[in-house]
């Protein structure tokens, strides 16, 4: 095929998915020009300095339920990048029955539905009561539970409430950004409903599930998650440093004001003028996608009903505190905390407690320096020095260890906006609905993480496959 006859691509959105859809239609041998709004690419996948260090800004971890990462990394020449988290686990921080706040280890489990109603520290954070009723899970009847709408109503059904509020609302939390309550347990954890009917009770369940996912390979604790030594911003950078060298158009601060099929071409309007393709990939966040959607599929529409939070999903605050603290070396709470929604007094939701959690880190920067990073609902965190304040009350009451503003080396605020979920409850047949539609339609195909779910897996998955369909 000459250069005049190559077929011809818009991709628009320069984040994750975007970037990986561009490489999959270049090496198909497809011409593609990439728009992005903004003056950077990787979206939430980047970096920012902190204290002279360079630290992943968004991401920094990848889920290891599939390959797609870490084949992706190594044809990026990142093998050797490769890296698994200090194994000691997370801690969890809760509000006892006198709503006073209280951390212990996390107990094992499939996003904090604990696999042992026997443990130690499950005991410790349900309390007597608490644990007695969890452990009817064994005795009911294997219906109970099996029909629940939601994997909230699931989990009290078989376990109570107090498992609901101070395992599975954070963790949870911490993974989805929702609450247990909007989420689809079929979604969530699929296959839970049959391993409910064949087991008889929702910790065998998810015993049976962790085991399956697991296969026979590694076991070890923390390898259900990986990153890149250096930073996972670096895969970013990889893909950018590749489409130029396959002579991708990479264009930022350049956004897409208006989508249009015309016979069978597809017209792009940009700040420029227009760009005529043959091939469209949308790969922008939600609320953009829809926007340029109107009058192209009917369907985008449900996106942005009953309300404007369907589309645009929620902000988040990350806050990164550069620290010189040596009691933090004995890392008091492993690699973090997650929070109880209910534990009001403290504001964030999560902290990781990065040194801890990379010994890659941790070496770079040797015994006393720390990186502590806590996450917020975006309303729950201002700006400048009063942002940094509560920072800082909320890391010395979830490590137990006083950090006060003079052991701060440097710190900065970032924000970022999640996508709603694909497993929140009646977003996966909206979402089937666009797919299907958009399947009939010649030379245009819809990813992101709104689409194929949060989480690096998922958009470079989902991105790879919508491409290839293209070709």
């Amino acid at each position: 095929m000459t250069e005049e006859q190559r077929s011809t691509a818009v991709v628009i959105g320069g984040g994750m998915a975007g970037l990986v859809a561009a490489r999959e239609l270049a090496h198909a041998g497809v011409s593609v020009t990439l728009l992005e709004a903004t003056g950077q690419v990787g979206g939430a996948v980047a970096a920012h300095e902190v204290g002279g260090l360079v630290l992943d800004a968004g991401a920094e971890s990848y889920a290891k339920r599939s390959k797609a990462f870490e084949e992706l990394a190594s044809q990026l020449g990142l093998t050797e990048q490769l890296v698994e988290p200090n194994p000691v686990g997370a801690w969890l921080a809760y509000a006892n029955s006198k709503g006073q706040a209280r951390t212990s280890s996390l107990p094992k489990g499939v996003l904090g539905i604990p696999l042992d109603l026997d443990a130690p520290e499950l005991r410790e954070i349900l309390g007597r009561s608490g644990t007695l009723r969890a452990k009817l899970d064994v005795n009911l009847p294997k219906g109970v539970g099996v029909k629940s709408r939601s994997l909230a109503d699931m989990v009290r059904a078989r376990m109570g409430q107090r498992v609901v509020d101070r395992l599975l609302a954070p963790v949870v939390g911490g993974v989805y950004s929702v609450s247990p309550e909007e989420l689809d347990p079929d979604l969530a954890v699929p296959g839970l409903r049959d391993a409910l009917r064949e087991h008889g009770s929702l910790s065998a369940a998810v015993t049976a599930i962790k085991a399956k996912n697991s296969g026979k390979k590694s076991k070890k604790p923390g390898s259900a998650i990986g990153g890149l030594r250096g930073g996972v911003y670096q895969i970013a950078q990889a893909l950018r440093t590749e489409l130029d060298e396959l002579g991708v158009e990479l264009n930022v601060n350049t956004p897409a004001l208006g989508l249009k099929r015309t016979g069978t071409a597809w017209h792009v309007t940009t700040p420029e003028g227009l760009l005529e393709v043959d091939k469209v990939v949308l790969a922008t966040e939600a609320s953009a996608a829809v926007g340029l959607l109107e009058g192209v599929l009917v369907e985008a529409a449900d996106f942005a009903q009953p309300d404007a939070s369907s589309v645009q999903g929620r902000e988040i605050a990350l806050l990164t505190i550069v620290v010189d603290l040596p009691e933090l070396d004995a890392m008091p709470r492993g690699t973090g905390v997650l929070v109880a929604p209910q534990l009001a007094e403290i504001k964030a939701k999560a902290l990781t407690h990065a040194t801890a959690k990379w010994p890659w880190l941790a070496d770079e920067e040797g015994p006393g320096t720390h990186v502590l990073r806590l996450s917020y609902p975006e309303e729950a965190l201002a700006e400048g020095e009063p942002g940094l304040t509560q920072a800082l009350q909320d890391a010395s009451a979830l490590l137990g260890v006083t950090v006060q503003a003079d052991d701060v080396l440097d710190w900065d605020l970032v924000r970022w906006r999640s996508a709603v979920s694909n497993a929140s409850l009646g977003q996966q047949t909206k979402i089937d609905a666009l797919r299907a539609a958009a399947a009939k339609i010649d030379g245009l195909v819809v990813t992101g993480a709104w689409l194929a779910g949060n989480g690096l897996v998922s958009v470079i998955a989902d991105a790879q496959a919508q491409a290839r369909n293209l070709v």
